[in-house]
């Protein structure tokens, strides 16, 4: 059962109708976070990639979505409407928050939890479910109501609780206006506001390394019969822009892959169309690609 949570935490964690950002799921990201992620997976499921991405599924695939339904009356593919992932992003902070907005028969699935023996903990008259060790690295998921999830560290998600209840401060505005302008135009986006410090460790290669410059960086994606996917970088200076541009045509160049792997050449063909421009402290990243020609490319992908 342990083992099942896990699995539906991440399939929290890696995946809205309107493309703006469900507030009622932006309520619960902690007050401190510095990084957030979303992704409006109704539309995204209907759009031509979805379409195909779901056609896709191998049987041994369908036959574990199968599974989940039946214990669960959970499909993700039908029933999860938006995901919100946010974090702080302090090396030494583990705290991380999933938030999802669907449908849930979350008793039943309380249920199912409690009668494998997971530990379910009443907090403000809301039940949460607790798995793993009793420390800093054990996760929590609760059902708010039959609409709405949130999982992730145990604090965070009695905070999550709490700002459901009673609400509390609000995002840091920076990061809330970002977040406010790119899900508006986009079905999956991030927004981040860690410097590129934080991120690279010190023994990191040099490419790496140069990512060290960015102060924000922010990024989307629209699907449709062409997929855009957009970026913007900031970094500590325009001359530290300056280089990041550099390098983005550098890796979209990719001057050392094997052309005569017809998986790389394609690859490559693709990365040719990624658009670079530099204005200052920024850098913005835009790569459109025809829908079909990222089908064929997937194709092409698969293991052999």
């Amino acid at each position: 059962m342990r083992a099942f949570l896990r699995v539906g935490i991440m399939v929290l964690a890696g995946l809205s109708t309107s493309l703006a950002v469900d507030p009622l799921l932006l309520n619960l990201v902690m007050p401190e976070a510095r990084a957030v992620a979303g992704l409006d997976v109704a539309r995204a499921a209907t759009s031509p990639l979805g379409r195909f991405l779901l056609a896709e599924v191998s049987t041994q695939a369908e036959q574990d979505w199968q599974r989940l339904r039946d214990m669960t009356g959970f499909d993700p593919r039908s029933d999860l409407r938006e995901i919100l992932a946010a974090a702080p992003g302090g090396a030494n902070d583990p705290r991380r928050i999933v938030t999802a907005a669907g449908r849930f028969d979350a008793a039943r699935i309380i249920a199912l939890a409690r009668s494998h023996g997971a530990e379910v903990i009443s907090y403000q008259g809301t039940e949460i479910l607790h798995f793993g060790a009793k420390d800093k690295h054990s996760a929590a998921l609760v059902f708010l109501n039959d609409a709405l999830a949130a999982a992730g560290d145990p604090d965070s998600v009695r905070l999550a609780v709490g700002r459901h209840r009673h609400g509390g401060p609000a995002l840091n505005p920076t990061l809330a206006r970002l977040i406010e302008s790119w899900s508006a135009t986009n079905e999956a986006w991030f927004v981040s506001l860690i410097p590129g410090r934080d991120l690279v460790r010190p023994a990191a290669g040099p490419q790496a390394t140069a990512l060290s410059v960015i102060e924000r960086a922010a990024g989307g994606m629209q699907l449709g019969e062409m997929v855009v996917g957009t970026a913007e970088l900031t970094a500590q200076s325009a001359q530290d822009a300056a280089a990041l541009g550099d390098l983005a045509r550098l890796v979209s160049s990719l001057p050392g892959l094997n052309r005569r792997d017809p998986r790389a050449a394609r690859l490559a063909d693709l990365l040719r169309q990624l658009e670079v421009s530099v204005s200052g402290q920024t850098v913005r990243l835009r790569l459109a690609v025809p829908e079909q020609q990222l089908e064929e490319l997937i194709l092409l992908m698969r293991p052999r």
